[in-house]
């Protein structure tokens, strides 16, 4: 019988229970998407019951912070004993069992180096605190990432160290539980190791990884203990055609964000291939039993493998792929600052408590708690010297201020401004899914002014955009100038602009008020070199019926990406945008 694809995603998740009781470590963990449910919470209940009660469970929330998860100096033992006592973290504590981590794609960047790490080594290298050891560390973790479809997702080095991928957002809790098999855990744990995997299935799940632009090894590997840890756990000592599926399901097609459904539920027009002949062998017709069964044949998994894997989502998987690397790069909250008042808290370092910065009290006691037998300091007593002294350090996210410069003179409003301003509404509502900041600058008759200043309001974004009027003269350095002064004023807020002119670069208004086109031209010139040594990100998009030379040296003198509306799709122009507060 070929080997099908199972009915629904729910199957997938009992499915993993087990795979991952006798695996173990060896997968690297699983990549659970899913929201806080009780789906969720019911998948991790039930493999709790299945995993050896010796093994343990550590729960890691999304704001721990490096002596909490690797370990560090036990002050109050420290101070007692007179000598260096470590106080164990919850990684070194996980060794041999499960790790949790909550809100996995709000992990810093810290914690999932020193996550990556140990899934590389099976160790963890303390050096922190006076200590250096190197601590035997295996576990299994569970990434419960909770990112929505525009959040930042989970840590892509993460990602790609978890074997197995589980999507339980669509899944209900009743169908979750762990399936019945005919080995019990403990013994295909014992065995799964020795079961036998052919060159051609390999070849197969290497196909499929490379048909889903999946790049490392790690994925593939991992669907190979996956399928040898069902094998055993159907009593087979050769890994059957139907494991070999199954595993290719959980561990590559599930990577990509709704293909095993797209699968699970084809196309209604898609024509059902004809079924293979029946075996009348019955010695094989019941592969669960059959412990002498010979490896599934080469063709047979190319069919299955074909049969569920669509045209339209192969030739969608670039693009989809594309999308999240520039998910990766724009964010939702652009970049990151480091400084010492506000933010999320960092490891202190070395430093005087001047200039802003906090003492951190606690990270100094630490550094000079070790030094007191050498220092003779008395019973009571604590010695702290200048070297000892720690400084909080934080981390905050920096936003970015989209602002819109835009050229609503008489020639705009006669020719393009209506598609201007479609096109800025598209851009709006990308800018309010990445919680960017946008501001509204116009320019027509004698001058410039902010209509809309640095806001998160979409509404209040669409109902300036709404009430711009069109007509007068072309005021061009004027709406330069306005658009420097507020770029200028969200960098001294801490925020990045990024600054997007729409204009067809004709300026015929100078500075003062006065028609002069020559002069006009001059000055935008002059404007937008002042404007460019600030070394803010701009884009010039040029609304006029065609594109022209004077537009393209005005994108020049700003250092401005250039583009015209015409060959630029509304998709196009936001793509640069995006590109931009990277």
């Amino acid at each position: 019988m070929m080997a099908e694809l199972r009915a629904t995603s729910a199957d997938y998740a009992a499915l993993a229970l087990p795979v991952v009781a006798v695996t173990g470590a060896a997968i690297g963990g699983v990549w659970l998407r899913a929201q806080a449910s009780p789906a969720r919470q019911r998948w991790l209940d039930s493999l709790t019951e299945l995993r050896d009660r010796e093994s343990p469970w550590v729960r890691v929330p999304a704001s721990i912070d490096e002596d909490r998860l690797l370990g560090g100096l036990d002050l109050s033992a420290t101070l007692a004993a007179g000598r260096p006592v470590l106080q164990q973290g919850l990684m070194p504590a996980a060794d041999g069992g499960y790790m949790e981590l909550r809100m996995a794609e709000r992990q810093s960047a810290a914690t999932v180096s020193s996550i990556c790490s140990m899934l590389d080594h099976g160790e963890l290298r303390l050096e922190r605190d006076g200590f250096s050891e190197d601590l035997p560390v295996s576990a299994c973790v569970i990434a419960c990432d909770e990112a929505l479809p525009d959040a930042d997702p989970l840590d892509p080095r993460l990602a790609d160290r978890l074997g197995m991928v589980c999507a339980l957002d669509a899944v209900h809790a009743s169908l979750i539980g762990p399936i019945e098999t005919p080995v019990s855990i403990a013994e295909a744990n014992l065995g799964w190791r020795s079961v036998r995997v052919d060159t051609a299935s390999i070849q197969e799940l290497q196909r499929i990884a490379d048909a889903l632009q999946i790049c490392s090894p790690r994925p593939v590997r991992a669907a190979l203990h996956t399928a040898r840890a069902l094998a055993a756990l159907w009593g087979c000592e050769v890994a059957s055609e139907q494991s070999i599926l199954d595993a290719a399901a959980m561990c590559l097609i599930n990577r990509v964000p709704g293909a095993l459904q797209q699968l699970l539920s084809p196309p209604s027009d898609a024509t059902e291939p004809e079924p293979p002949p029946r075996s009348t062998d019955t010695d094989t017709a019941d592969v669960g039993n059959d412990t002498n069964a010979s490896g599934p044949k080469p063709e047979e998994v190319a069919d299955a493998t074909a049969a569920v894997l669509p045209d339209q989502l192969l030739a969608g998987l670039a693009s989809e792929h594309a999308r999240q690397a520039k998910q990766r790069a724009g964010g939702n909250a652009n970049s990151e600052v480091v400084g010492g008042l506000r933010g999320k808290p960092m490891p202190s370092r070395s430093g005087l408590p001047r200039g802003g910065r906090r003492l951190d009290i606690l990270a100094t006691l630490k550094a000079a708690a070790p030094w007191q037998r050498l220092r003779g300091g008395s019973l009571g007593q604590l010695r702290v010297k200048r070297e000892d002294l720690k400084v909080r350090r934080f981390t905050e996210q920096t936003r970015t201020t989209t602002i819109f410069v835009v050229d609503a003179s008489g020639s705009a409003a006669v020719q393009r401004l209506a598609e201007t301003k479609g096109a800025i509404e598209l851009l709006l509502a990308e800018c309010y899914v990445r919680r960017d900041q946008v501001a509204l600058v116009a320019f027509r008759g004698k001058g410039a002014e902010v209509l809309l200043p640095a806001t998160r309001s979409l509404v209040r974004a669409k109902r300036a955009l709404a009430s711009l009027p069109g007509g007068g003269g072309t005021p061009l350095a004027s709406g330069l100038a306005v658009a420097t002064q507020v770029a200028d004023a969200a960098f001294k807020r801490g925020e990045t602009p990024v600054v997007v002119l729409m204009s067809d670069g004709r300026g015929n208004i100078t500075l003062d008020g006065e028609p002069d086109p020559g002069l006009a031209t001059e000055q935008a010139l002059a404007v937008a070199r002042e404007f460019a040594a600030r070394g803010y990100v701009s884009l010039a998009i040029d609304t006029g019926r065609r594109p022209s030379a004077r537009s393209q040296r005005l994108a020049d003198a700003m250092r401005a990406r250039y583009l015209a509306l015409p060959f630029a799709g509304a998709s196009e122009v936001n793509d640069v945008v995006r590109e931009a507060a990277a």
